[in-house]
């Protein structure tokens, strides 16, 4: 009998000694520290996506975690226990698809356990974050040029472990999924360029507005100076699909919550405290060094260090962050006409137009008076998403002015049906058609809203251009 239970411990300790690596201290308080042998000869490897990854620690005494300071896409949330524990850490999203690769090193007395973390990408992203990357939620976005940056603000691995924990606080802090069927489909005309909301915080803006604003080559214009005294008039209809929205004030009040309380690493029911890890690991960063700048400063000027932290955020995330996309189809028509000429009153050319030109269901007798309209003055069009053969006809039929006849109907019921995202890759023919977005500066302390907001708003780039949030916000 002593026998066998000598025999049971001996293999037990083997088996602890195959999985965990132990080293002794140095200072013998502090006793030995063990990672599982694995991850220790071969790393941890984590996908584009990010993820939150909780890594084992065996050891007697106090030990700390750390990934060197230039890295800019960990966040260690753990970095610290004594004895058992945890070491707990945010790899951040990337889809730029290039591998990276860095170290984590444990420390306990004068020993050091290091694990390589290694972030490898595949080229596609699935699921979920597709939307993130290549639509930009959490992503900053640059009025002048109307692009995202690759960059984003946020890291959607520790916001999702975040509402699991506290779903009462954070479970609806994002939504992602298609728009309700009864609403896919159907068009919604506005020829309002951009607004406010009350607060003068969020920016919403229409795709297509934007791209014939600057400008975008892709527009098909048809021109023919029919008139010399012009109205331009801007006439949309959205084909939504998919949405995706966050609660943005709720993600910046939980890291600030967490910042004004010490930075803990836990919480009060002794888990790790995910709020810091809500905002991307670099953004972090520049975060928490503008807001140490801001304790001594009041503006960005004359001070170096402050103006070129500013510089840093812009040029990386942009002044902008986008907080609510819709993605689908859009259909859009610029129309220069003369308003005496026509003997018309302004609304009654918006609802022909918006009705006649855009409804799925299509209505003869403003079909007719869209037609003339048209048929008096110049005119552009821009047709978003959907499958190219279908977009082609759609376009065809609007140019022959075919409005009110089937053909015309059947053409944009078949554009607006091809819409469509795979949900298992991401990928679809739908086109970022509605965005809102609201200044990069929220995410910071009251002090650095205020030098980063004078930055921006002082930059040529963005002080005349009426698309970025004006001097109220």
């Amino acid at each position: 009998m002593q026998m066998k239970k000598a025999l049971f411990w001996g293999s037990a300790i083997l088996c602890c000694a195959l999985m965990f690596v132990g080293i002794s201290c140095a200072d013998t308080e502090s006793g030995t520290i063990g990672v599982d042998v694995n991850l220790v000869d071969n790393g941890i490897t984590v996908g584009e996506n990010g993820q939150v990854v909780r890594l084992q620690v065996i050891c007697n005494g106090d030990w700390r975690a750390s990934v060197p300071e230039d890295c800019d896409w960990v966040n260690v949330i753990v970095s610290k226990g004594n004895g058992n524990g945890k070491v707990v850490f945010a790899v951040d999203g990337q889809y730029e698809g290039i591998a990276r690769n860095t170290i984590l090193t444990i420390v306990a007395g004068s020993t050091t356990v290091k694990v390589k973390i290694q972030q490898n990408v595949s080229g596609e992203n699935d699921g979920e974050y597709k939307y993130y990357s290549s639509k930009g939620l959490g992503c900053g976005f640059n009025p002048n040029t109307l692009k995202k940056t690759t960059a984003s603000v946020l890291n959607f691995c520790a916001i999702e472990e975040l509402a699991k924990v506290d779903s009462r606080h954070f479970g609806d802090v994002y939504y992602l999924g298609d728009v309700d069927k009864s609403n896919a489909g159907i068009s919604m005309s506005d020829s309002i360029e951009h607004k406010y909301d009350s607060l003068c915080v969020r920016l919403s803006l229409e795709i297509s507005y934007a791209n014939f604003k600057f400008g975008m080559s892709g527009a098909i214009d048809i021109h023919d100076n029919r008139i010399n005294s012009v109205k331009t008039e801007h006439f949309n209809a959205t084909y939504p699909v998919y949405q995706g929205n966050l609660r943005y004030a709720a993600l910046a009040s939980a890291y600030r919550d967490w910042v004004e309380e010490g930075m803990p690493q836990k919480n009060a029911e002794g888990k790790e405290d995910l709020r810091g890890a809500v905002l991307s690991s670099s953004f972090s960063k520049a975060v928490v060094q503008l807001d140490e700048l801001a304790k001594s400063a009041s503006t960005y000027k004359g001070n170096s260090a402050i103006e070129s932290c500013c510089k840093t955020i812009v040029g990386t995330w942009s002044p902008l962050v986008l907080t609510d996309v819709i993605l689908g189809g859009a259909y859009c028509v610029e129309v220069e006409y003369d308003p005496a000429l026509m003997d018309v009153e302004d609304g009654e050319v918006s609802e022909s137009l918006s009705s006649g030109l855009f409804e799925v269901g299509g209505v003869d007798v403003d079909s007719q008076k869209a037609k003339n309209w048209l048929e008096h003055s110049n005119f552009k069009v821009l047709i978003q998403g959907g499958e190219e053969a279908k977009c082609n006809a759609l376009y065809n039929e609007f140019v022959a002015l075919n409005f009110g006849e089937a053909s015309y109907s059947t053409a944009l019921k078949e554009w607006s049906r091809s819409l469509k995202i795979d949900d298992k890759t991401g990928r679809g023919n739908v086109e970022l058609v509605r965005y809102s977005v609201v200044p990069i500066w929220l995410f910071f302390s009251d002090k650095a809203q205020t030098i980063l907001r004078e930055y921006i708003m002082d930059q040529e780039a963005y002080k005349t251009n009426e698309l970025i949030i004006a001097s109220d916000f």
